[in-house]
């Protein structure tokens, strides 16, 4: 079972979206969040969505918007490279499930820059993200284009 939390406020943000995952009672596996601010926090954590209020509130920078995701590890333990969000280059996104086309976007990917490949099937979409921003559309139209 996956938990995804989104805010936008106006005040910090970290301790409502760790208790909104709480809430939902997910996360036995992991956990983690993204901030924005003038630069983006990306926080992973292991373990239970109930330590996440106490761990969020120690680590995590004072931003207005974020995202969070709480995951139970589906097939063997938990690792801290299956927790969300995934981000590259600011760009920060929580998906659950699995991209069957993988293999022909990090393809794609490696032919069209640097043969810097994402490690896992998740971390294409902010990869292309990121590319369609630096083409100049503005993040909305990115995620339109990328879907």
């Amino acid at each position: 079972m996956v938990g995804i939390v989104g805010l936008i406020n106006g005040h910090p943000v970290a301790s409502d979206i760790a208790m909104g995952l709480r809430r939902l009672g997910s996360g036995k596996g992991g956990a983690g969040l993204a901030l924005n601010g003038d630069v983006l926090h990306l926080h992973n954590f292991m373990g239970t969505a109930e330590a996440l209020p106490v761990t969020v509130a120690e680590a995590s920078p004072p931003e207005h918007a974020g995202i969070g995701q709480a995951f139970w590890a589906a097939h063997g333990a938990a690792e801290r490279v299956d927790a969300c969000p995934l981000a590259f280059r600011g760009v920060a996104v929580v998906h659950a499930g699995r991209i069957e086309n993988c293999h022909a976007l990090r393809m794609a990917l490696a032919a069209a820059r640097s043969p810097l490949l994402p490690p896992t099937d998740r971390d294409v979409v902010p990869h292309m993200i990121a590319d369609a921003i630096d083409t100049g559309m503005d993040p909305l139209e990115a995620l339109e284009s990328v879907c």
